[in-house]
């Protein structure tokens, strides 16, 4: 029932060498040995008994329990005597034969003794394993080992009622079952000697490690501040919090450098606390500035970070939008000095402001604007090669204004040559191969990202192929889709030996080439529209008369029927002159 040579009075605790738990035996009996005594008692009848008048205290060790494994945990029981004068203690005791082949506590043991006992106290509660282990961030030591394995521990606990000359005891059982699938669950942050101003929002972060399932089925948490150094944890700082990993607190006004946060399961056992003492300052009186040293970093094609000077004691709101538009996209109470801003536009001119918040409401006015423009998608395009560039390779490549002659090579990256090419236009593409010596049979193709997705296989991406020829140079023509994205894109020309190539594809001679093109609307519509007016074109009238203009009506041969109102201009009729009027 003890590990080593154990330690209660039954022991062999001091003659055991190497495996002493401790150097003299303690004046308490373990729970196993309150037990014997008192059925062997029982089961005699040669005393004489004598009523001394003592109550036996009730005893209720709780619950039984699921935990994560390597997490620690707490028991705590109650206990009640009708003899108000008794002054209570309380003794947890692990309750499992210890096996003799396992003499120290060992994290991996499904079986035997993982716990030592202590002395019987009058706190009603026990951390398993002891404080002073856990402050240090560990789950174990000598004596003492949380199981990072699935095995259940069997507990007693034992409450005396310390009567002189006549005292009594009982007991109560549990179980702890320990999963092995879920945990460790640890606290995150605080974890280092940070410091947080009273008044303060703070987050405290933990790993739920499966705890919200697996049997354990915590699905929310207590939160608790130590201002001893992590003996004591009288203050909740929340409770019944959801056990998703993040939880933001409001800093107590309780100064001082011995403070840990503990996070433990609602309605269960199982917590865990900070490694390391953290310090509680006074509150910053806030008064409210206009944030200074605005910055745009980490720029990207749809995010980009905006970070500034604090204002002691100040939240912040932060405001962005396309520049040369009036709404802005406002993002109030941020608590930190940075704000990542995400669902931007690539290649778009963003404007962004800040501006503080005291705790009282009170703002500041929005600092000065700051640009930046985001950066274009970074496409991934597969790869394709040759392999034997010996006897043939592309020698030119021409497309309206591309005119590109070069040398043989596997594969070339000629992105930084570019060509603008207008939906709707027909354009012709002329490959020229070189031959170093005898002339083979060469296959072609020629492919356009059209919408932009970083591909070559969406129908109608590849714009033109040639079946293996001798000729050379050889062309083709392709028009641009209506629906092709107007920006920049990738094209990739290739040619392969016997065979029309695929996008894709490595294969032993030819070469491949990838260009760049920029899409473009149609092109300025030059050709008038065509009026015609709905009355006729000469109105007669008398002086007096009142006429009603019957309007016109206008066709644009290239974009169709106009939409916007027909302006009918020239000298303004006056019904009372005699004239001619245009």
């Amino acid at each position: 029932m003890e590990p080593g040579s154990g330690s209660t009075i039954m022991s062999y605790a001091g003659i055991t060498g190497a495996t002493d738990v401790q150097p003299q035996v303690d004046p308490y009996f373990h729970a196993v040995s309150v037990q014997q005594v008192t059925n062997y008692i029982k089961s005699t009848t040669c005393q004489t008994n004598i009523n001394t008048g003592n109550n036996v205290p009730t005893v209720n060790a709780g619950s039984n329990y699921t935990i994560p494994r390597g997490t620690p945990f707490v028991l705590e029981g109650t206990a009640s005597d009708v003899d108000a004068g008794d002054v209570l203690t309380y003794c947890w005791e692990q309750f499992d034969e210890n096996n003799a082949s396992t003499t120290y506590p060992n994290v991996n043991n499904t079986s035997g003794v993982a716990f030592r006992s202590f002395n019987p106290s009058t706190d009603a509660k026990r951390y398993f394993p002891r404080l002073e282990t856990i402050k240090q961030g560990a789950t174990s030591w000598t004596w003492e080992a949380v199981p990072n394995v699935a095995r259940n521990l069997n507990f007693r606990l034992t409450v005396r009622d310390n009567v002189a000359g006549g005292g009594t005891n009982n007991s109560d059982n549990m179980v702890v079952t320990v999963n092995g699938t879920a945990g460790p669950f640890v606290v995150n942050s605080p974890n280092t000697n940070v410091t947080w101003n009273a008044g303060t929002t703070q987050t405290v972060t933990w790993n739920v490690a499966g705890t919200t399932a697996n049997g354990v089925n915590t699905a929310s948490v207590d939160i608790y501040l130590s201002t001893d150094g992590g003996d004591t944890y009288s203050i909740a700082l929340a409770s019944n919090v959801p056990n998703d990993g993040s939880h933001d607190i409001l800093v107590p006004n309780n100064q001082g450098n011995q403070n840990r946060i503990m996070v433990k399961g609602n309605n269960n056992i199982f917590f865990d606390i900070s490694n390391a003492n953290f310090t509680i300052a006074g509150q910053v009186v806030c008064n409210v500035a206009v944030p200074t040293g605005l910055t745009i970093s980490n720029v990207g094609s749809d995010a980009a970070t905006a970070g500034w000077d604090a204002v002691a004691g100040a939240n912040y709101d932060v405001r962005y939008r396309e520049v040369g538009t009036s709404t802005w996209t406002e993002v109030p109470g941020i608590a930190g000095v940075s704000y990542n801003i995400t669902g931007l536009t690539p290649l778009t001119q963003y404007e962004v402001q800040v501006r503080s918040v005291c705790p009282d409401t009170s703002t500041s006015a929005y600092s000065s604007s700051v640009t930046f423009t985001t950066t274009d998608v970074q496409l991934n395009y597969c790869s394709s090669a040759s392999t034997n560039i010996n006897d043939e390779y592309i020698g030119r490549v021409q497309l309206n204004t591309i005119d590109n002659s070069s040398g043989g090579q596997f594969y070339t990256d000629f992105t930084n040559i570019s060509t603008t090419l207008t939906k709707g236009s027909q354009y012709t593409i002329t490959v020229t191969p070189t031959w170093t010596g005898t002339v083979y049979a060469e296959g072609y193709s020629v492919w356009i990202d059209y919408n932009r997705d970083g591909d070559f296989t969406d129908a109608g991406e590849q714009v033109w192929s040639q079946s293996a020829t001798t000729a050379t140079p050889v062309s083709g023509n392709f028009t641009i889709p209506a629906g092709a994205v107007e920006n920049s894109t990738r094209m990739r020309v290739s040619m392969k030996y016997n065979g029309i190539p695929t996008s894709c594809e490595t294969f032993t001679y030819g070469e491949v080439e990838d260009y760049t093109v920029i899409i473009e609307g149609t092109g300025p519509d030059t050709t008038p529209p065509v009026i015609a007016l709905t009355g006729p074109s000469v109105v007669n009238l008398n002086v007096g008369d009142t006429y009603t203009e019957q309007g016109a009506t206008a066709i644009d041969d290239i974009d169709g029927d106009i939409s916007s109102n027909i302006v009918i201009g020239g000298d303004v009729v006056d019904t009372n002159i005699a004239s001619t009027y245009v």
